[in-house]
């Protein structure tokens, strides 16, 4: 098991950072006058955790994941669920075709902006999702300095193996990457990153301020009360 095995879990989530942000979408499109015609873009929408919640409300929904597998338990759910949206096969940071442009929110949840381990990666993510924001559109991310950060001042996540000896985690030396590895992955005679090791990185509200400001986006955000507080951070063009 490789920590990609737990993005591409149904739901990465532990229930109330999932639920709170599901509340969050509900107030959004609660909020406007209509969500019917709402344009939402979901990128790494994997199972369809969020794809069919924006459905459910009324939104013009475009998910987008590199993995067909995902894309068909997506394509089953909303099946499932009744509801319809557009799911396109792409890798998000190679051009984007077909996506269309003029979109009122892009999501990116689930952790899976920590896969943009590369600040210039990162960089250009978030500036390809400002050109494609409908005036007054957001950017929407985990909030993964909220979620995570507590967890690493505490000391739990130290390079090493876990207690029961069924997790590997593995720093790099010089930047706030890791990956985990599970499983046959372990490796107690390799602790630096391989080149097969799926690469995250911890995000600081910093560090994704500098990107966010990189790519003519402000923020990010977090909601101060309410639905999303601590689970979502937004973000918003800054260009005119």
């Amino acid at each position: 098991m490789k920590i990609g095995d737990w993005l591409d879990s149904g739901d990465p989530h532990e229930a109330d950072r999932s639920a709170a942000q599901a509340a969050w979408l509900n107030s959004w499109a609660g909020s406007r006058e209509t969500a019917e015609g709402a344009r939402v873009l979901d990128l790494g929408c994997g199972d369809g955790r969020t794809v069919i919640q924006a459905a459910v409300a009324g939104c013009d929904v475009v998910g987008v994941d590199c993995k067909e597998d995902a894309l068909a338990r997506c394509r089953a759910s909303l099946e499932q669920s009744g509801v319809d949206a557009k799911l396109m096969q792409q890798d998000v940071l190679a051009p984007w075709a077909d996506i269309g442009s003029s979109f009122d929110l892009v999501l990116c949840l689930g952790n899976t902006f920590m896969l943009f381990w590369e600040l210039d990666a990162a960089t250009t993510l978030l500036a390809r999702c400002r050109t494609h924001l409908a005036p007054g559109g957001m950017v929407v991310i985990d909030d993964i300095p909220s979620e995570f950060q507590p967890e690493v001042d505490s000391g739990n996540w130290t390079t090493g193996l876990s207690p029961d000896g069924n997790l590997q985690m593995i720093w790099d030396e010089h930047d706030s990457i890791f990956t985990i590895r599970g499983g046959d992955a372990i490796d107690e005679d390799s602790w630096s990153l391989q080149d097969d090791d799926v690469r995250l990185r911890l995000w600081t509200r910093q560090s994704l301020s500098d990107v966010a400001g990189a790519a003519g986006l402000s923020g990010p955000d977090a909601p101060v009360e309410g639905p999303g507080e601590g689970a979502v951070l937004v973000m918003r063009s800054t260009q005119a």
